[in-house]
């Protein structure tokens, strides 16, 4: 029955098993992983958190990093000790090098909690999120652009309330197609009193402006908490990680396709290597040049976003 005091602890027990499952068909050698990922050396992974991946073009990628540490300002009162910070980071041959921290919003971002940038298709445009710490060790984040003009990123300018509501955190912006095929902004936002962190998207009008936010509901958001969309073009398929469906870990990353009606199809678990026992989420791949290519992944396992 709904109203049975052990649905819920039910549920979760099915959806444990059905990891279970999932973890154990995903050791068999034989089934074909679409992706491969890549621990990523030249003095980008360090001791700190390093988080949200965002490819700008094929030489860029720019993240956000984060050493997580504690402060004490009283006796009783901690605070976070450092910054989240984005770097820069370009590919030299076939690897990756940590080239120099991402200065050009420094104007704008300084002293900030800057973290889950993402680019428009063209790369012209910067999408990121930016956090204040306005109760100890409790961030509020909104979410901002920067737009680049002859060369040279332009100052980086928060988002109105159609999509930054000021009473909840907005977080991990990132184009792509509204489910009616617009161009749209998607992100993650804990607006709704009770129900944690749901994607939502705004579509984008023709002078840049943005329409007012709408939730995506079923079958992409659940009880639990949807977090880091990333919007394939090719696949028109929406990627994000939830803790609502199962899978094998807290965290898992899925993928929705969006049919030519508007509608997504139910979400798939991508399975090993992109997920594991930990949290998996700030899931992106880089451009193909041919459809036979192996997708190289991007994505951070931690606890904290």
């Amino acid at each position: 029955a709904v109203d049975d005091k052990f649905s819920d602890l039910v549920k979760a027990t099915k959806k444990a098993i059905e990891g279970c499952k999932l973890g154990i068909a995903q050791k068999d050698s034989s089934v074909k992983k679409e992706f491969k990922a890549i621990h990523l050396e030249g003095g980008i992974n360090t001791t700190a958190d390093e988080q949200s991946v965002a490819f700008q073009n094929e030489k860029n990628l720019l993240f956000s990093t984060w050493n997580n540490s504690l402060t004490a300002t009283t006796k009783k009162i901690w605070n976070f000790a450092d910054r989240s910070t984005l770097q820069l980071a370009q590919q030299q041959g076939n690897t990756w090098q940590l080239k120099e921290s991402f200065s050009a919003l420094k104007e704008s971002t300084d002293g900030q909690y800057v973290t889950t940038p993402s680019f428009s298709d063209d790369g012209h445009t910067l999408y990121f999120s930016m956090c204040k710490e306005e109760v100890a060790l409790q961030w509020r984040c909104d979410i901002y652009k920067s737009d680049m003009a002859n060369g040279v990123w332009q100052k980086a300018e928060k988002l109105n309330t159609s999509i930054n509501l000021p009473t909840a955190n907005n977080l991990w912006p990132h184009v792509g197609k509204a489910p009616g095929g617009e161009e749209a902004l998607y992100f993650s936002s804990n607006r709704n009193p009770g129900k944690g962190y749901d994607l939502f998207y705004a579509v984008r009008n023709g002078d840049g402006s943005f329409q007012r936010a709408k939730t995506l509901g079923a079958p992409i958001n659940t009880k639990g908490d949807e977090i880091a969309p990333f919007y394939d073009y090719e696949s028109n398929t929406l990627f994000f990680s939830t803790n609502g469906m199962g899978g094998l870990g807290g965290f898992d990353v899925v993928g929705a396709q969006r049919l030519v009606i508007g509608d997504f199809l139910n979400p798939e678990n991508l399975g090993m290597p992109v997920n594991s026992g930990a949290d998996d989420y700030g899931f992106v791949y880089k451009a193909r040049k041919n459809r036979s290519e192996e997708r190289r992944v991007g994505k951070e396992c931690r606890s904290r976003w």
